[in-house]
């Protein structure tokens, strides 16, 4: 026989033993009998080869700790038996898989005392988290029967997330349909048959509608490979993946693979009394939840492992670095910074997991089906074990910061408090307290006031405004000053294709498709510019040709009259160049200065000089004297909409394209392989130049609104510097305690404190920012104190869980008559213990009594 072990693979002569058993009167089977000698078949009929079980081990902790491959571990051993000829060495890399996949199955039940089975029950080999609530294992007995007094059911609440991950892809190869998993439902995946039956009949759509930015979560993305990914839930504040939580992707992250993920990861914490449920497009997915989880009761009530429904009161929230991406209207409504309950949870706990297990994707994408739901789940499971052996420590630290952040908040809550008229802080406090008891329901979302920002209508964006007057033209038919916003909407998207396409011809890299693009482009532009001209020479022209002869003859009388008239410029009635600072040409020096770019004319090519001669005049292109006149007074109305609503979307997507610029960074942190890093270097580049597009169209639509009146120093439309171009604090502490000290850029706030503290123009702008400060502050205030009353309770938790575990496998050492299985559930109890021992070493450091009237501090002591 071939047998490998942990210094080579060698080749002996095997006799195996004929005795017959007392029992049956048989030999015991050969597979037996390996085992029985510390040696894994490499086969169950007539094994010709086995593993000791020491190599099986070392490789099973290798691939855990260091993602090393089957078929590298088996090429160490060829080189350690032989590294001059490898060759002459059997190969056993095809039995190997086989053997390693069988052993950490094995290993696992034990571990987890159940017996090896195709049917067993629902995540019975997952690692629950120690610090979450696990009902009827380390709740306070007293408050799970009852329930907590209201204001504190936070601190029974299961805080979990969701979140898709596309790097977890599988090949679209010949594979085998039948190999299913050996941890079959009982893992982190779920019940894959149910969930076959599940999407066979389920109708789901590849793209999402929404209110909101188009999101890759929402199916508007490429996808490929047999699976294109996975989606799955974690506990938000320990980072563990729950049981039965995980489901592969066919195609985008469609809701009902998320509402299968939910219903089947969540099933046993149904009976919680609370969850806060964190998903980066939550504004999106939670509009129709409650419709989708009604047709699923109806049609899916036959599924085994989905039997609970009904979810508890839920609090919904997004991720604190994905909300900068969604539109104004959703971060202040699922902002984990106000939502009441939530401490300083961040709700990004899977993308730190799915940075983690992304190096994973390499071997896996390669495995069959059920080889690959094997090794994530064992992968899984190592990772919440690590987890779990650190959370004494984290938990410790975790709450002294608490103390000591809650301290210094409720200082400068007071201190914020005091110049405040105490009618004004009795005021703003109801407010908060009917704002808290609102924001929980999504039905009130559509009327919920905002307390932590401005009340300056900072304007729509072009959606909004599109909607506002596809309803006036609904309502008052096709009008005079409709057809004018109409042609002024149509000029300034021209006006923004004209220098997109100018871009796109510098940077032309002069092959024929990117020529024929460009030509085709240019055509385009010149059909739509031909109709536009028509509706701006009927809506437009004639007002504008007044008010120019209006400037013209006023000037011409002065003269008469022997005053000094204002000379016209040649190019008069339009610019007569570029009004801010044109001596200023450097495309860096002018996006320093917050400016848009100049074109240079040099050196172009006849493509670029025929784009750049086209006209497109709408009322702020225009000599300033022109837009004096009354006659154009109301095309300057439309146009400052335009304008206004033209920055918003700039904005953001310049917030939307930096957020999703450093999450590709990130992402390329953990990647491998040059093809891979290129191409993401590739992406972050695409991304980079997209921020800096989108701050050029905000800088043209600036421009625009000063030329049509805007004040230079408007709080909210603000010069857009290079240095403002800078992502956000992720932490969630600096970003509440230290923003104001380290000169955060503008774009990821929504007020700001303006310099004039004297102008009386600003005078109502101060006292807002002074109101919306103390509602930030009282915000975090409260969630630095629930902060330091959940990391107490999941102390306790973590203590109640460790006894339950150390007590159930005490007992387990006494059942029965088999003494090495008596042993090992001894060791396992005597693990418990240890971790209980650390808890003790961790938690003397705290100021608080881990003491909830269940023996916890006995425990500790003893």
């Amino acid at each position: 026989m071939t047998i490998v072990h942990d210094h080579g693979i060698h080749e002996y002569q095997v006799r195996f033993c004929l005795c017959p058993q007392e029992t049956t009167l048989l030999k015991i089977p050969e597979p037996l009998q390996l085992i029985h000698a510390g040696l894994w078949p490499g086969s169950w009929s007539l094994p010709s080869s086995a593993y000791t079980i020491s190599v099986l081990r070392d490789h099973h902790l290798l691939s855990l700790q260091s993602q090393i491959s089957a078929f590298d571990y088996v090429g160490y051993l060829e080189r350690l038996t032989d590294n001059v000829v490898s060759d002459d060495i059997p190969d056993r890399y095809r039995e190997f898989m086989t053997a390693a996949r069988e052993f950490s199955f094995m290993r696992a039940t034990k571990r987890f005392g159940v017996e090896p089975s195709s049917t067993l029950p629902p995540g019975s080999m997952a690692v629950l988290c120690p610090a979450c609530p696990q009902p009827g294992i380390n709740m306070d007995p007293v408050y799970e029967a009852t329930g907590r007094p209201k204001g504190e059911e936070f601190l029974d609440a299961l805080f979990h997330t969701c979140d898709g991950n596309f790097q977890q892809n599988q090949k679209m190869k010949p594979m085998d349909e039948e190999d299913l998993p050996l941890t079959l439902g009982a893992c982190f995946y779920a019940d894959e048959r149910d969930f076959a039956t599940y999407l066979a009949q389920y109708k789901r759509k590849q793209k999402e509608s929404t209110t909101c930015h188009k999101f890759g979560a929402m199916g508007y993305g490429r996808y490929g490979g047999r699976v294109s990914g996975v989606v799955g839930l974690s506990c938000a504040r320990h980072m563990l993946a729950l049981p039965n939580a995980v489901v592969d992707l066919n195609a985008g992250e469609a809701y009902a693979y998320v509402d299968y993920v939910q219903l089947s990861g969540l099933q046993r914490y149904m009976k919680l009394r609370m969850h806060v449920a964190g998903y980066d497009i939550n504004c999106q997915y939670r509009i129709h939840f409650a419709s989708r989880m009604q047709s699923i009761r109806e049609r899916f009530d036959f599924l085994p492992s989905i039997r609970l429904t009904h979810f508890p009161p839920t609090l919904i929230a997004i991720g604190k670095f994905h909300l900068a991406a969604h539109i104004p209207r959703c971060r202040y409504k699922f902002s984990y910074n106000f939502l009441p309950g939530v401490g300083m949870t961040d709700g990004e706990a899977l993308e730190r997991i799915w940075g983690e297990v992304d190096g994973l994707a390499v071997r896996t994408k390669e495995m069959t089906p059920g080889h690959r739901h094997d090794t994530q789940n064992d992968h899984y499971n190592d990772m919440n074990i690590r987890r779990i052996t650190k959370m004494p420590g984290d938990l410790v630290r975790r709450h002294l910061n608490a103390v000591a952040r809650y301290a210094v908040a409720k200082a400068h809550l007071a201190d914020v408090s005091k110049d405040i008229p105490e009618a004004q802080l009795e005021e703003m406090q109801a407010e908060e307290k009917t704002w808290l008891a609102d924001v929980v329901d999504m039905a009130k979302h559509d009327q919920l006031p905002n307390p932590y920002e401005l009340k300056v209508d900072r304007g729509l964006t072009t959606k909004e405004l599109l909607m506002e007057t596809e309803k006036t033209r609904t309502r008052l038919g096709s009008g005079e000053s409709l057809d004018v916003l109409d042609t002024i909407f149509d000029g300034v998207q021209l006006q923004s294709m004209r220098e997109d396409l100018l871009d796109a011809i510098e940077d032309d890299d002069g092959s024929d498709d990117s020529q024929k693009t460009l030509l085709a482009a240019r055509s385009d532009l010149l059909v739509q510019l031909h109709k536009w001209t028509s509706a701006f020479n009927t809506t437009l022209q004639p007002a504008l040709e007044i008010a120019a002869q209006a400037v013209q003859s006023a000037g011409e009388a002065k003269v008469r009259n022997g005053e000094k008239a204002e000379a016209l410029p040649a190019s008069f009635p339009l610019r007569d160049t570029d009004f801010l600072q044109p001596s200023v040409t450097s495309k860096a020096a002018r996006a320093a200065l917050g400016l848009p770019p100049l074109r240079n004319e040099k050196n172009k090519s006849d493509l670029w000089q025929e784009v750049y001669a086209l006209e497109i005049p709408l009322p702020s292109s225009f000599d300033h004297r022109v837009l004096a006149e009354p006659v154009v007074e109301t095309f300057l109305n439309w146009e400052r909409r335009v304008r206004q609503a033209q920055m918003n979307d700039a904005l953001n997507d310049v917030c939307t394209h930096m957020v999703t610029s450093e999450m590709l960074k990130l992402k390329k942190l953990d990647t491998t392989g040059k093809g891979i890093t290129t191409r993401m270097g590739k992406r972050i580049r695409r991304k980079h130049d997209q921020v800096l597009a989108a701050a050029d169209e905000y800088r043209r639509g600036r421009m625009a609104m000063l030329a049509l009146g805007m004040d230079e120093d408007d709080p909210l439309f603000r010069p857009l510097r290079k240095q403002d171009l800078t992502k956000f604090t992720m932490s969630s502490e600096h970003q509440q305690l230290g923003e104001s000290n380290r000169g955060v850029s503008w774009i990821w706030e929504d007020f700001s404190y303006a310099d004039k503290q004297g102008d009386e123009r600003y005078k109502q702008f101060h006292a807002d920012v002074r109101r919306v400060h103390w509602f930030r502050t009282s915000a975090l205030c409260k969630r630095w104190w629930e902060e330091e009353r959940l990391v107490r309770e999941e102390m306790n938790r973590t203590v109640r869980f460790f006894v339950f575990y150390r007590n159930l496998w005490t007992d387990t050492s006494t059942l029965g008559s088999d003494k090495s299985a008596s042993a090992y559930a001894r060791k396992q109890a005597h693990r418990y213990s240890r971790l209980l021992e650390t808890c003790r070493k961790h938690f003397s450091k705290t100021t608080c009594d881990i003491v909830s009237g269940d023996g916890c501090s006995n425990e500790l002591e003893g």
